[in-house]
């Protein structure tokens, strides 16, 4: 098996180990009649479809939240509207997303009984800014955090500050309606440490996260309008978000389905029937991309040493900051993570002896579990994330492409776009299309005889 076909099958047993259809299914076999409340995120609709597999076509009630590009995504009904929202950038489709699951939250049921179904790009998805701020604002901001290099757990604390539907309010807004109210979250996590406080931006988890946390997660984002409206909204009475001891939080429950750690299992199970001795697995990897990349590439080259076949597996989110690049290009994290691990392994064989990548293949791929990896130019389609090899850097730099400059200009999507037409061999990004999950990313490397 080459490479590349390992790469995509290891992708398969990832997403069958993370179907959030088979998941919830799962989960909810025992329960009686309809669920009712919110479905929201990338899984959402595979999340809608193991209700309905389990409980009839009917087992479902209450809006259907999902980003545009998703498979499977059901017909909308009067009692289960379905609202294709903006990802990664809030839309008015998110206004009336988040505005829907508000509603949905302030009028509970009679019996009592509340779902939330929660995945990963809730926090774009539905949004409803709080009193003072704009859509226009908001997104503002976002954008700034985005591109600012902020980690999710910086992005999420400030949404959770500026938004109705974040941070513990849905289920305020639900006790506030009923006090009685129960309220039960089925996530698929795709956050870190599967902290429910962040995933989703915590629609119904206690906020353990300050106003002054927001504001200094803003301060060294820039100090355009809207970042100053944002950050005085912050500061205003009113403003906090509810913490772990509000009472609101008495009847809600969370179950974690899936995380990060599931795709890392099911990638090490699939590498050791393929013969892969795993020598490391993590699921905690964050920081800048560049550098894990480039650690990666150091982890790999050391078990050079080793005649088996052994690969390393390290599970996490990364970021990108374009802060100060001018006219940054297009691509995501696990992009560049791959082009710069490329670029480090070209420079470790220079220093070690031409010959040196020659006697051990090593081959490193990151993707996105949900198939797209950051933006794509317009009329392109996103890419998951991208595979290399040792001598990747060396077939641009022959092909005329200049790896360094695209690595300094955050335009990953364009170096492998343009690698894959003039030396496919070379290295190459990986199309999946959407999966209709997310459960983080994960980074492979493999170490094999040549």
């Amino acid at each position: 098996m080459d490479c590349a076909g390992a790469i995509q099958q290891l992708f398969d047993a990832v997403a069958r180990a993370c179907d959030p259809a088979a998941l919830v299914g799962a989960a909810v076999g025992g329960h009686r009649g309809p669920l009712r409340g919110v479905a929201v995120g990338k899984a959402a609709a595979g999340m809608v479809a193991g209700v309905r597999r389990a409980l009839g076509p009917d087992g479902w009630r209450g809006p259907i939240i999902v980003p545009k590009g998703v498979p499977g995504v059901p017909a909308p009904t009067d009692a289960a509207p379905v609202i294709v929202a903006g990802h990664p950038f809030p839309d008015e489709d998110s206004l009336r997303a988040g505005r829907a699951a508000g509603a949905s939250f302030d009028a509970p049921p009679g019996e009592g009984a509340l779902t939330l179904l929660l995945s990963g790009g809730a926090s774009a998805l539905m949004v409803d800014p709080v009193p003072g701020l704009t859509l226009e604002d908001y997104r503002a901001v976002v954008t700034a955090l985005l591109r600012g290099g902020a980690t999710i757990h910086q992005l999420n604390t400030v949404r959770k500050h500026l938004d109705r539907v974040k941070g513990g309010r849905l289920a305020a807004r639900a006790h506030a309606a009923n006090t009685g109210v129960s309220v039960g979250v089925l996530v698929i996590s795709d956050v870190p440490g599967d902290d429910l406080s962040v995933i989703g931006s915590g629609p119904c988890a206690p906020d353990p996260t300050t106003s002054q946390e927001a504001i200094e997660a803003m301060g060294g984002m820039g100090d355009g309008a809207a970042l100053e409206r944002a950050r005085a909204v912050v500061r205003s009475a009113g403003a906090e978000t509810p913490k772990p001891a509000d009472p609101c939080f008495g009847r809600v429950t969370h179950a974690v389905l899936a995380s990060n750690g599931t795709a890392v299992a099911a990638a090490a199970g699939f590498l050791r029937s393929a013969g892969f001795a795993v020598v490391e697995s993590r699921r905690d990897v964050q920081g800048p991309a560049a550098e894990i990349g480039r650690e990666l590439a150091r982890a790999a080259w050391d078990l050079r040493p080793s005649d088996r076949r052994l690969a390393l597996l390290w599970g996490g989110e990364s970021t990108v900051d374009v802060r100060g690049t001018i006219a940054p290009g297009f691509g995501g994290r696990n992009q560049e993570l791959a082009l710069a691990a490329a670029a480090e392994l070209d420079w470790l064989a220079e220093r070690s002896g031409a010959d040196a990548p020659v006697r051990r293949r090593i081959t490193i791929a990151s993707f996105g579990t949900d198939g797209v990896d950051g933006l794509a130019p317009p009329g392109e389609s996103p890419v998951a994330g991208a595979l290399v090899h040792a001598g990747t850097r060396r077939g641009a730099l022959a092909a005329g492409l200049d790896p360094a400059a695209a690595l300094a200009s955050h335009d990953s999507y364009g170096f492998f776009a343009a690698l894959e037409r003039l030396n496919p061999e070379a290295g190459c990004p990986l199309r999946t299309g959407p999966t209709g999950t997310n459960v983080n990313d994960l980074s492979v490397a493999l170490v094999e005889p040549a």
